[in-house]
């Protein structure tokens, strides 16, 4: 080994770059990486044993238990030599008191994890000191038995949790589930996926479990995403009442008629999420749309407001950026995106323009550094119209005006002249009207 290898420095630089895991799917490559390096000497060791077990998959760890020898695969397939006792655990504590970020994929749960097993499992906070991020999946229902596996292996020092195909997972425990959440800072909450209708707990568990959650005095950021009928109108209720949620992300899959039985649309209370300041939703319906965005009500803490909506017509899309403009602050608001996409392929109508008319209603925006709105029939904006746009939004970093045929539309010279006010913008797409597109081009 070059004597330059043996500098700590150097060894932990090099470590750190190996470490870098891009998805969970790079994972075993990504360990067999650290752990070549690791046989190199005992102070390269020394230095990457705890980075090899800082992202780890809770069926590699029973590899370590002596009591039992194990086979990879799809499935962890485990050969018992002996009952294990809670001093076998003392081989997985040794190196999961590194790990922070932990995998639980529990369609391959073990058939030696039994009920004698789980009596001798140590406290989540002893077997996993330092764990920070969790992820909790699988396709079906637990059984009892899997359930308390679940919250056994659950620290108080959790502060990120996703869960997969929630309403089946938390079902029989949200309340169990929602006790170790005390530090919880981030939550990610994935619907059923393929899973029918009929598939679905009744009621579903998430309600109860995002309503327990309103004693988390650290939750500010939530992301949730199930299809329409696993959501509840308590969820939105339960939300706004968290003390310092910043950041809300919410999408409905098939809403595609707005049904009423879905209930999100008058789910959101008259005023809530007081200190919000990042909203995120997509695929929902527009009335949702517009209900959030009276919820917030002006607030004075929003400066991120991101929409994808299957919007119909012109007056609904008028009605949004109204709302967007009521919602907002212009002490604070500093990016409005709104993304227009189709659930089905209908004819565009006519009447959808991109006009002065809609981006007058966010002229008053004047610290907005993000800028985007797509999606429309065609542009009636006019050269003119640009420099006008550029005096209102001086702080602009990125600008996109386009519309749905024109997508890529790439701005001229003109264009570029009028928006030297910016100083800081660095990207900028803007469909300009058919009529004022044919002047610059004979010009």
């Amino acid at each position: 080994m070059h004597p330059a290898l043996a500098i700590p420095e150097l060894q932990f630089a090099i470590a750190c770059e190996v470490n870098l895991c891009p998805s969970l799917y790079w994972l075993k490559e990504h360990h067999d990486a650290l752990y070549r390096l690791m046989m190199v000497s005992r102070s390269w060791k020394n230095i990457v044993e705890p980075l090899l077990w800082e992202r780890m998959i809770f069926n590699d760890m029973l590899f370590l238990i002596p009591a039992w020898s194990c086979a990879g695969g799809r499935k962890v397939e485990i050969t018992v030599h002996r009952a294990v006792t809670a001093s076998d655990w003392e081989s997985v504590c040794s190196r999961s008191c590194f790990t922070r970020w932990l995998y639980v994929d529990f369609p391959n749960f073990p058939d030696a994890l039994d009920e004698d097993v789980l009596a001798t499992l140590p406290p989540a906070d002893v077997l996993f000191q330092r764990l920070e991020n969790m992820t909790l999946t699988g396709p079906f229902v637990p059984p009892s038995l899997m359930s308390r596996y679940l919250v056994a292996l659950m620290p108080h020092t959790l502060s990120h949790l996703t869960i997969e195909r929630a309403s089946f997972m938390l079902r029989g425990i949200p309340a169990l589930v929602a006790a170790r959440c005390v530090h919880l800072r981030s939550l990610e909450m994935r619907g059923l996926g393929k899973f029918v209708d009929s598939d679905i707990p009744r009621p579903s568990p998430c309600a109860a479990f995002l309503e327990s959650l309103r004693a988390c005095r650290e939750l500010a950021d939530v992301d949730i995403a199930f299809r329409a009928f696993e959501y509840s109108a308590s969820y939105l209720c339960s939300l706004a009442a968290y003390p310092i949620l910043r950041r809300l992300k919410l999408e409905v899959h098939e809403a595609k008629e707005e049904p009423e039985e879905l209930g999100v649309h008058c789910g959101f209370p008259a005023r809530g999420f007081v200190v919000l300041q990042s909203l995120e939703l997509s695929f929902v319906p527009c009335r949702t749309v517009t209900a959030a965005l009276e919820s917030i009500g002006g607030s004075t803490q929003l400066t991120t407001i991101i929409i994808t909506v299957d919007i119909t017509d012109y007056e609904s899309y008028h009605a949004i950026v109204a709302a967007i403009s009521s919602a907002g602050h212009p002490a604070h608001l500093t990016t409005v995106q709104l993304y227009r996409y189709s659930s089905f392929v209908r004819r565009l109508p006519s009447y959808g323009v991109l006009d002065m008319k809609i981006l007058t209603l966010l002229s008053r925006f004047r610290l907005l550094e993000t800028m985007v709105m797509t999606g429309l029939a065609r542009s009636a904006l006019t050269i003119n119209d640009c420099a006008k746009i550029a005096s209102w939004w001086p702080e602009l970093a990125r600008l996109t005006l386009v519309t749905k045929a024109d997508h890529n539309a790439s701005c001229m010279l003109e264009v570029l002249g009028t928006f030297r006010v910016c100083p800081r913008l660095t990207e900028l797409y803007i469909a300009l009207a058919e009529t004022e597109r044919d002047d610059v081009y004979s010009a």
